[in-house]
């Protein structure tokens, strides 16, 4: 009987990872610390407002990549932007829920700890084993999240993976601001050269949105202020928008999100790790082959390849 492999981190990695053995006929268990899935890829909603306020869009390089997207847009949940690249409809997490299908995932749960016992792995949060069918048989386990949350649950385990340790992560703050009316920012992303601000995003120049702007901060202004109360944040970055722009239009919703682990600025040399003596997987956007700037790109293709090595390994 094929065991069971469990996946911590429903992101794109996770996700990507969980496609591939799946439809290699893998037993899966995913599970995931927020209520969604799709890490970046996220909508927050409100009553009026959608807004993409991790990934704004989806841009490929390489072709597993595009095979991937193009796979979404013809079952009509991609469709092309002004900006370039696709975006999801109705919004980013969407393409998330798509792309995982009618895989369950486990949510709210944070997986703090893994052992292996005679009869597999054991997955445990911060109250002790958590209670899911197979816990403490599984035959593997990847772990798909930002290198930063990996180090910690592998050195309760007693394992060390030297790349882990070359990886540096940029955080972001964004501003997801509300407007009765569209503001006439004239181009879908304005990138910032130099500042607190990198760049504004008219998230009402996607298709079925209200007047809506996304703004991400830079992620040096983003260090300095990685600890600020979420309302202090978004009144600041407020003003550094009306500064940057003109526009001193007040939004009617506004609120700040802070993304700890945004983009990777030094990536492992390596595309994944798959340990086969353990049965442990490991995956991300930091995997990448020492490749940066290709976002939510270089999850996919980490999970994916570690999938295929688990696969044929």
């Amino acid at each position: 009987m094929t065991k069971t492999t469990a996946i911590i981190g429903a992101g794109m990695a996770g996700i990507a990872a969980a496609r591939a053995l799946n439809q290699n006929g893998h037993k899966l268990a995913l599970f995931d610390k927020s209520r969604g899935i799709g890490g970046r890829l996220a909508t927050r909603r409100s009553d009026t407002w959608r807004f993409d306020h991790g990934c704004p869009h989806f841009l490929a390089k390489e072709d597993r990549f595009q095979g991937f997207l193009d796979d979404l847009k013809r079952a009509d949940i991609l469709s092309d932007w002004q900006a370039g690249g696709r975006i999801g409809q109705p919004g980013m997490s969407a393409a998330a829920r798509a792309a995982l299908g009618s895989l369950p995932v486990t949510g709210q749960a944070e997986i703090t700890d893994i052992a292996q016992t005679p009869d597999g792995w054991r997955l445990s949060d911060r109250n002790g084993p958590i209670d899911a069918v197979d816990n403490g048989a599984y035959g593997a386990v990847i772990l798909a999240l930002p290198s930063p949350q990996i180090i910690p649950i592998l050195a309760r385990a007693d394992i060390t993976v030297a790349a882990l340790q070359k990886v540096i992560y940029a955080p972001c703050w964004t501003l997801m601001l509300g407007f009765e009316s569209p503001l006439g920012l004239g181009v879908a992303v304005q990138p910032i050269a130099d500042g607190p601000l990198e760049k504004i995003i008219d998230e009402g120049s996607k298709p079925d949105r209200a007047a809506s702007v996304v703004v991400h901060a830079s992620a040096a202004w983003s260090r300095q202020n990685l600890e600020r109360d979420k309302a202090d944040i978004a009144d600041h970055m407020l003003q550094l928008f009306q500064a940057a722009t003109g526009i001193t239009t007040p939004p009617v919703f506004i609120s700040a999100h802070r993304w700890r682990y945004a983009n990777v600025e030094k990536s492992a040399d390596q595309p994944f790790i798959w340990d086969p003596a353990r049965r442990l997987g490991l995956a991300g956007d930091w995997a990448n082959g020492g490749k940066i700037d290709i976002g939510v790109e270089a999850a996919f293709l980490s999970g994916h390849d570690l999938a295929t090595a688990m696969i044929h390994g």
